[in-house]
């Protein structure tokens, strides 16, 4: 059935990924959900790098970690293809169809080279995850020898697919798709229900309190939000979640600019502790310079947040699906502006900014919207599979 997650047949989706964390979002946003979601359907996880599997037993529902299969190289190829095989030979010995699913260029490519020496031919998916222009030349490399060999291709926004050259988009036996991120509103919802001693949303009278969620590297441009802050009132603060190998140059540079005092820096904090966060600040703020399509602004939406975002193709999709979103250039003296109309117009304003991008999420960028649309690949995939092995 075309408009259900429902699978109309047992399926294993085997997923090759860099490493497995709690906030990691091919784990999280596919892997979790759909065990928890799609009855018939079962998971194996291969992780080129290590599993912290005692922060995954608390990150993870049970119902769906029962349909999860957790398994880690080490960073070795001969495990990696040992891996795959006994699952494979397994499945197979089954009679359970298997679809691979890449969600990154260097595990993908270590899946092609052991390729070769498994059993079957099991479709693959690979899904791009981020702009092709912003790649380094190597991840280039690797993105499109991934491209080449899979069965087919999606992208988690129509901006992703753009920057793909047309000249490896005509590549692929099955049409490349785009398929917008999603997020897991059930799950949010179900954990707000756990946290009532979160403040509700209200501009604060000494001023706004803005925060960003996203590792500390060039793309996420951390130092625009600190040149933001210096020109805001004085009593306008910034948190920041996450880390990264640039957190001490945005700390010195908050130094430098005389706001250090006013920027809190959290750290990797559990979901939980993000979404608290979210809840807290009065705006949520990017200015990245490209992404795919952010899970972080789709999460502070869900929780009702106004957002105010770079203008880069993925913010501009988000906002042309919803009313709530605000897309600026990155230009200070612009946002100041906003910001500070958005202070002075006071609580109700964030209110109804909050609410219509709650709508948005609902309407538009569900996980459950998502995988309507993978559920429909995999079975097109399998049929694929089941009919050439005729």
């Amino acid at each position: 059935m075309e408009d259900t997650l429902t699978s109309s047949s047992r399926r294993v989706i085997l997923t090759i990924v860099n490493d497995v964390g709690p906030t990691s979002m091919p784990f999280n946003e596919f892997v979790v959900y759909r065990a928890g979601h799609v009855p018939g359907e079962r998971h194996v996880v291969i992780s080129w790098g290590g599993i912290d599997h005692e922060r995954l037993r608390s990150a993870v529902p049970e119902a769906a970690a029962r349909n999860i299969t957790l398994l880690a190289t080490g960073g070795s190829i001969r495990r990696l293809w040992q891996l795959c095989r006994e699952t494979l030979v397994s499945l197979r010995r089954e009679g359970t169809p298997a679809v691979v699913h890449l969600h990154q260029p260097k595990a993908g490519l270590m899946f092609h080279l052991v390729r070769a020496a498994l059993p079957g031919r099991n479709p693959v998916v690979f899904t791009v995850h981020n702009a092709y222009d912003k790649y380094t030349w190597p991840n280039r490399v690797v993105s499109t020898v991934n491209y080449r060999l899979a069965a087919a291709v999606t992208f988690v926004s129509r901006s992703a697919e753009r920057a793909y050259p047309a000249w490896v988009r005509r590549w692929t036996r099955i049409p490349a798709l785009a398929v917008p991120n999603g997020v897991d509103l059930e799950r949010i919802d179900a954990l707000l229900r756990t946290l009532p001693d979160v403040p509700a949303p209200a501009v604060r009278r000494s001023g706004l309190q803005l925060v960003n969620v996203g590792r500390f590297v060039e793309q996420k441009n951390h130092r625009f939000l600190i040149d933001l802050l210096a020109q805001l009132p004085e009593a306008t603060t910034l948190t920041l979640v996450g880390d990264g190998p640039l957190r001490p140059l945005v700390l010195e540079w908050a130094q430098q600019r005389g706001v250090a005092n006013r920027v809190r820096f959290t750290g990797v904090v559990p979901r939980e502790e993000v979404y608290r966060e979210l809840l807290a600040a009065d705006v949520f703020v990017s200015g990245s310079l490209w992404e795919g399509l952010p899970i972080a602004v789709l999460e502070a939406m869900a929780l009702r947040r106004p957002v105010l975002l770079s203008d880069i193709g993925p913010h501009r999709e988000i906002a042309e699906v919803g009313d709530g979103t605000r897309v600026l250039p990155l230009d200070v003296a612009a946002w100041v502006a906003e910001l500070n109309r958005w202070a002075a117009d006071g609580d109700q304003t964030l209110a109804q900014l909050g609410a219509r991008n709650r709508r948005t999420m609902e309407d538009h960028l569900s996980l459950e919207r998502m995988h309507r649309s993978y559920t429909r690949l995999y079975e097109q995939l399998t049929a694929l599979e089941q009919g050439e092995g005729r």
